[in-house]
């Protein structure tokens, strides 16, 4: 199932997957860290952050967990 991070408030998933998450697209903004978290805060085993470029700075405290390919 895919769902948008608005719709996902309140549920949960198996595995989450935050596409394109460099900088330009998740700025440093109150709005944009509070919908990150939404986002990575519903999975429930797995989440996979995808991006292109610089990752963007609101998931530097997650630095030593990402694995770069």
């Amino acid at each position: 199932m895919s769902s948008s991070i608005s719709l996902a408030k309140g549920l949960e998933f198996d595995t989450v997957i935050v596409p394109d998450a460099q900088t330009e697209v998740y700025p440093a903004t109150l709005l944009v860290r509070c919908c990150l978290y939404t986002a990575i805060s519903r999975v429930m085993h797995k989440v996979t952050v995808v991006g292109q470029g610089t990752i963007t700075e609101l998931l530097a405290p997650l630095a030593t967990q990402i694995q770069e390919v």
